[in-house]
């Protein structure tokens, strides 16, 4: 009798006393949704999104202008005006002394503007932008995004990527 009153007592504290079960674990698409759902440009309309939980992404829609997207991404992600294009790799979060960082960031921003010169290597030429990428990876999660408007289109067409990074 006394090893059965026992035994119920172990279950119940094991089942109320906070151990962990598989249904405690966060879902990871709604972890990832959450993530992602940061990097939605304000006011846009979702053309498609998908999510694995691993990987997911969201396509983007709305009327304003490449500049304003583009200004209103780079200080999400915080890569600044002085990083034009290329790649950088910086003390993680951003704004903190090299000292007191808890990581790593890196990023990377393409931009098309920017042509070779007819077929010299180092001359350039500059026309209107259409296509802007950037990535941004932390010890949290790598961000992809990809920012598009054609010369004649009504709309400015945003691509987010986010990878949360796994815990070990």
């Amino acid at each position: 009798m006394w090893k059965r009153a026992f035994l119920s007592v172990v279950a119940l504290t094991a089942l109320a006393g906070g151990h962990s079960t598989a249904d405690d674990k966060p879902d990871a698409k709604k972890v990832t949704a959450e993530k992602l759902g940061g990097f939605e440009y304000p006011g846009s309309k979702r053309y498609k999104d998908d999510n694995l939980g691993t990987i997911a992404q969201l396509v983007l829609v709305t009327p304003d202008e490449f500049a304003k997207v583009d200004d209103w991404y780079r200080k999400r992600l915080g890569i600044y005006l002085d990083i034009f294009r290329g790649v950088a790799d910086m003390p993680w979060p951003s704004g903190v002394k090299a000292n007191e960082a808890k990581g790593q960031q890196q990023w990377s921003v393409f931009t098309d503007e920017m042509r070779p010169n007819g077929g010299a290597e180092r001359g350039a030429t500059i026309r209107a932008v259409t296509t802007r990428s950037y990535v941004a990876k932390t010890p949290e999660q790598t961000v992809f995004i990809v920012l598009n408007r054609g010369p004649d289109d009504k709309h400015t067409m945003m691509s987010v990527v986010l990878m949360p990074e796994s815990k070990r």
